[in-house]
């Protein structure tokens, strides 16, 4: 008999009891991990998209500024204007419109925005679940060449900022851009 106790004595290892609290913890630990990242994720995506919105609506200031010569109906023509509209809560487009006289057209209203007759330059859609909360008759407007801001209304901004609101549900970013055309991606 004493044969046997000081087998089990001797007896080197780990019970199921003992593997099933380490396995317990570490299910503890993964899943406080994932809660934790959570969040890093959900802004980082956010930020990216702020940074996306902010870089286009730098470029259509951009295109508007240096004049940029598109083909139009086979001819190389300066547009009047860029700009920058959203057509739905995920989707925005940057445009360029063209008139025969450029001059009058900047000094109608009525046609310092997207319409039927714009021409797209790129239309591009946010990833990520981000979703553009104020989007309903939002735009931006460069003329040509000075790059003066204009609203979706035609209105040039002579003070204060258009601003653009980035959500996924639980963050919110804006961009902003204020009567100087300056873009500014606000905290």
């Amino acid at each position: 008999m004493t044969h046997r106790t000081d087998a089990k004595k001797n007896r080197s290892g780990v019970t199921f009891i003992e593997i099933m609290i380490v396995i317990t913890i570490i299910g503890i630990l993964a899943v406080t991990a994932i809660i934790a990242m959570s969040p890093a994720k959900s802004m980082a995506k956010m930020e990216a998209a702020q940074k996306e919105l902010e870089s286009e609506i730098t470029l259509a200031k951009a295109y508007a500024l240096q004049g940029k010569i598109q083909n139009i109906s086979g001819t190389p023509k300066t547009p009047c204007g860029y700009g920058i509209w959203f057509p739905s809560e995920t989707q925005y487009v940057i445009y360029y419109n063209q008139d025969t006289d450029c001059e009058t057209a900047n000094a109608d209203n009525s046609k310092k925005h997207h319409s039927s007759s714009s021409y797209e330059v790129v239309r591009k859609t946010l990833s990520g679940g981000i979703k553009i909360s104020n989007w309903s008759g939002m735009e931006v407007y460069f003329t040509v060449p000075n790059a003066r801001v204009h609203n979706g209304s035609g209105n040039e901004l002579t003070s204060g900022f258009l601003s653009i609101s980035l959500t996924d549900g639980t963050i919110s970013k804006t961009v902003s851009v204020n009567s100087l055309g300056i873009v500014i991606a606000e905290e």
